[in-house]
């Protein structure tokens, strides 16, 4: 490159190789969220009571209050 010292090279090439590896796992992360997604979700039926119980003795953390 013209009129760029080889520090400024050498940082062009770290970023290049840095967002490189970010699209890598942007592109990784995307193909398996749309495989999960894609897969039946397995339904169990489910105690409400125990629940809300459950719930009821867990410190709340900025949820709805009942």
């Amino acid at each position: 490159m013209r009129g760029v010292r080889p520090e400024q090279e050498r940082e062009f090439l770290v970023r290049i190789s840095t967002s490189a590896d970010r699209m890598d796992r942007l592109i990784a992360d995307a193909l398996n969220y749309s495989r999960l997604v894609r897969q039946e979700l397995p339904l169990t039926d489910v105690d409400a009571g125990a629940l809300l119980l459950l719930d009821m003795n867990l410190p709340q953390a900025g949820g709805f209050e009942v």
